[in-house]
């Protein structure tokens, strides 16, 4: 065995709900899921340092939304109980497809199942296990390549967008012979929108098939990652998933297209590194290293709801209920029911900040920055570039380890995004976070990439 092989494991549970349980991610969607498109999985992947568990990392790929903070921290400590696995070595990386069941905290985007919920911790922690107790030698590699007609900045045409596809790729040492892939890319998975009523991992179903198809490789081998996908979708804006309209491109046809892009991207990266695997090969460190870092989230003060602001706009959505007007009545109802949950909150003095986790570890050349949720594409760019400058490349792990809701840039506060001025709404929050939370996210980002490079 050669000084780049290392032991890695892999794994898969799946968590498909049954039928009948309300599905997230719209508030145009009010029926409950009537059966499966496809299943949403646990994939794990466990990368074995030198001193086993506590110089190790576990990245668990998870077809959901998002996680609560309560059944990150209940998944990382079944997994310590069981391997002494530290938490800050546990990645648990949603997709954010808005096509499965609900699992964020405060949401009003879908009613939680207790049961569902409750299985969670130890199902996602099996599968972890999985891979921890059944690693193997491999070589890990890199590549990256272009996806085209794969995404768009949904608030300004011709935005900033992020159009590559990571792969890490895992090869047998002496065969060569393909044993996993890791793909990263930046784009919302929303192209089923509120009338879709099957669970889905949406067009990352389709990227990782067009990729199984083409290398053989079973589903627990393919992980999907995404990116600082905060601003960027298929092409539609964030109002249109707001009513009960259907859209002639929200259709799965759409989302074979756009993942099948991806996923032919990535396997331009696979073929790239079947060219000349030394050239893009990774030496990881015998003990890999892994940094956190927290980051205060604070309100912003002139957002901040009183009572009679709260009163007013819960008169405005009872309005549009007692119109009758179809459009936009399941949108009122779900904020209606927010601002009723808000008047019964004790919002003077206002919530106390929130504090959010990123992680930082690099597998050789590979830096990964974890953010627990949404963060703009402007703040992923800059990362990667950052990273660039240094010969390193990094990727952005969104809504890993928790989501708080979107990181903003300041032009978009001033804008009035959607993401800037009402999705805190859904996510069950009074008020928007400060107009400089993105900046904080990223610089803490940047931050942490300089001293994981270091480390």
């Amino acid at each position: 065995m050669t000084d780049f092989a290392v032991n890695i494991g892999f794994g898969a549970v799946d968590l498909t709900p049954p039928p009948g349980l309300a599905m997230t991610g719209f508030s145009a969607r009010t029926e409950p899921a009537t059966g499966v498109h496809d299943q949403l999985f646990a994939r794990s992947f466990y990368v074995q340092g030198q001193d086993g568990p506590e110089s190790s990392l576990l990245l668990i790929s998870l077809d959901f939304i998002g996680l609560s903070q309560a059944l990150v921290n209940q998944t990382r400590q079944l997994l310590n109980e069981r391997f002494n696995l530290p938490p800050e070595r546990v990645l648990l990386a949603c997709s954010h497809t808005h096509g499965g069941p609900s699992t964020l905290d405060h949401e009003f985007l879908g009613r939680h199942d207790a049961e569902y919920l409750g299985s969670l911790p130890g199902r996602i922690a099996d599968a972890g296990t999985q891979a921890i107790t059944r690693t193997i030698p491999a070589f890990l590699h890199l590549a990256e390549a272009p996806a085209e007609n794969a995404g768009k900045n949904r608030n300004v045409p011709g935005g900033p967008m992020d159009n590559m596809a990571g792969v890490l790729a895992a090869t047998d040492p002496a065969t060569g012979e393909l044993l996993g892939v890791v793909v990263n890319y930046t784009c919302h998975p929303t192209v089923l929108g509120p009338k879709n009523l099957l669970y889905t991992a949406d067009y990352p179903y389709y990227t990782n098939r067009v990729i199984a198809e083409d290398t053989g490789l079973p589903p627990e081998r393919i992980h999907f990652t995404q990116g600082a996908c905060g601003n960027i979708n298929a092409g539609h804006t964030a109002k249109s998933s707001m009513t009960a309209s259907a859209l002639s491109l929200r259709t799965y046809e759409e989302a074979e297209k756009l993942g099948g892009n991806v996923g032919r991207a990535a396997l331009q990266a696979l073929a790239a590194i079947r060219a000349n695997p030394e050239a893009h090969r990774l030496a990881v460190a015998p003990a890999i290293p892994v940094l956190e870092e927290k980051v205060t989230l604070d309100w912003h003060p002139q957002e901040w709801p009183t009572p009679a602001v709260l009163h007013s706009f819960k008169a405005e959505k009872e309005a549009v209920l007692a119109a009758g007007n179809e459009t936009g009545r399941a949108d009122a109802a779900i904020l209606l029911n927010w601002s009723t949950a808000m008047l019964e909150e004790k919002l003077d003095p206002t919530w106390p900040p929130l504090r959010a986790s990123l992680t930082a570890t690099r597998l050789g050349q590979l830096n990964m920055i974890s953010v627990p949720g949404e963060l703009y594409v402007e703040y992923g760019l800059a990362i990667k570039e950052q990273a660039r400058q240094s010969g390193h490349k990094a990727w952005v792990l969104g809504y890993t380890n928790g989501d708080y809701g979107y990181y903003p840039t300041q032009d978009a506060f001033e804008r009035r995004d959607y993401e800037a001025s009402g999705a805190y709404r859904y996510y069950g929050f009074p008020g928007p976070f400060n107009p400089q939370v993105g900046d904080q996210i990223g610089s803490a980002a940047g931050k942490l990439l300089d001293e994981i490079i270091n480390k």
